[in-house]
């Protein structure tokens, strides 16, 4: 997206087909995490979106979790590579919101002024694909089950650990190493395990509570 001055009052423009009225789409939740680590944004600027109302959060259980929109928006202004005041984020957002562009074909194209502009490209729509993609290979793929292990994640139907998974493929193991060790397993689980233990670290004390200097209970982000 070239540098420029933006305005408060955008104009959309199309370079491909007008959008196309917004249709229902499957609704893909993610944790704020997993935000940041698909979009390669961190966590604090992830905060930061909420806080200026440029991502809309809901709850989810126990979790906060952002939908597909929210995630596309955050891609966007990373590819941006400026510093765009709160409302021209927010404008942002709502032509996201509104237009789903990411599910229309071509490049679509929002004009905040003369000179900026945001776009939505392949680029962007793999990235969505992408994210959906383990959305739901996630909810298919890991659960957490009180009676088994305690309640910590694992592979669907097994005792297998997500974070042992993790852990291993962290150490050096490959996904075909694992495959041997555990045939009865779907290879796409093991890719999910990784993406999941590292977006969604474990509660509760840790294992040498004295190393932080506090030795009481820690919690998630």
């Amino acid at each position: 997206m070239p540098a420029g001055h933006s305005n408060t009052e955008a104009s959309e423009r199309t370079t491909a087909k007008a959008v196309p009225p917004r249709k229902t789409r499957p609704r893909a939740v993610f944790t704020r995490r997993e935000i940041a680590d698909i979009t390669g944004v961190s966590l604090n600027a992830v905060d930061k979106a909420i806080e200026q109302g440029v991502l809309t959060r809901r709850r989810l259980g126990k979790e906060t979790v952002i939908e597909t929109d929210g995630l596309v928006t955050i891609a966007l202004l990373r590819e941006a590579n400026v510093e765009l005041p709160v409302k021209t984020k927010q404008l942002v957002k709502r032509w996201i919101a509104e237009k789903q562009p990411y599910a229309a074909k071509g490049d679509q194209t929002l004009e905040l002024s003369d000179a900026l502009m945001v776009r939505v490209t392949d680029l962007v729509r793999n990235l969505v694909a992408e994210a959906e993609r383990y959305a739901l290979d996630r909810d298919r793929f890991i659960e957490s089950n009180p009676h088994v292990l305690g309640g910590q994640p694992v592979i669907t139907g097994t005792c297998i650990p997500v974070g042992m998974i993790a852990k291993r493929l962290e150490d050096g193991d490959t996904i075909v190493v694992l495959r041997e060790d555990y045939p009865h397993v779907d290879p796409r689980a093991f890719e999910v395990a990784a993406r999941y233990a590292k977006t969604h670290p474990r509660r509760g004390r840790p294992a040498k509570p004295w190393l932080d200097g506090r030795g009481r209970r820690t919690s998630r982000a």
